[in-house]
């Protein structure tokens, strides 16, 4: 992929996104942290250190990086993100309310510092709902860290009145994640390029193992 169309093509990110995700879902980590270094530090090259792509690599290397309880790496990570965003989307801009998020989420776990992230959370939050309303998914996403964070700390109460300000379901309670999980950057589930929608896939064949991937990449005029 990299040599035919380079880093700074849609199909070699989106292979990058997909491809990550199916190590760690065979639990491949070493072989997960490798292609997001690579890829990392090809797209810097190609397209620079604020371009989305870049800012898209950072935010969820980090998110791995959580998973691996490899705190430092992922809050140097989420730092450069967050300054990348805030340039190119703006401080108040969703994308970068996210990756604040994880940020906020990186100092918890390695301080404790509840009263901390619940500020922080609340904040975020409330930009998500100006920015995106109260019913998007991003917006949801941190209502669930927020409460979880307040199961965690044995303030139910205040989990349950966030259900109702929000007017949420109760089986969304059954939802609610650890509160360590991240929140990635999906940009290249669909694009739209030159005249086509382009959706990028990849699959495994029956039976096969990591080396028997193959790409499916598919074009439709619109």
């Amino acid at each position: 992929m990299v040599k035919l169309w380079g880093w700074d093509h849609i199909c070699t990110q989106s292979c990058v996104t997909s491809l990550t995700k199916l190590f760690v879902s065979k639990d491949n980590l070493d072989d997960a942290q490798t292609l997001y270094t690579e890829a990392l530090k090809g797209t810097r090259r190609a397209v620079g250190s604020e371009h989305p792509w870049t800012s898209q690599l950072q935010n969820n290397n980090a998110c791995f990086c959580i998973n691996r309880n490899d705190l430092s790496t992922a809050e140097t990570l989420l730092r450069q993100a967050v300054r990348a965003k805030s340039t190119v989307f703006g401080p108040n801009h969703g994308n970068t309310l996210k990756t604040k998020c994880n940020l906020a989420l990186v100092s918890y776990l390695s301080d404790g510092a509840s009263a901390a992230l619940e500020a922080e959370l609340l904040s975020i939050l409330a930009g998500l709902k100006e920015a995106w309303g109260e019913n998007n998914g991003e917006t949801k996403a941190v209502a669930k860290q927020l409460i979880s964070l307040y199961f965690e700390t044995e303030n139910a109460a205040a989990g349950h009145q966030l259900c109702r300000d929000l007017k949420l379901d109760r089986k969304f309670l059954n939802l609610i994640p650890y509160l360590n999980t991240s929140s990635r950057d999906e940009y290249f589930v669909k694009t739209q390029e030159q005249g086509k929608t382009s959706i990028i896939l990849v699959s495994m064949l029956p039976g096969s193992d990591l080396s028997s991937i193959r790409l499916c990449i598919f074009f439709t005029c619109i």
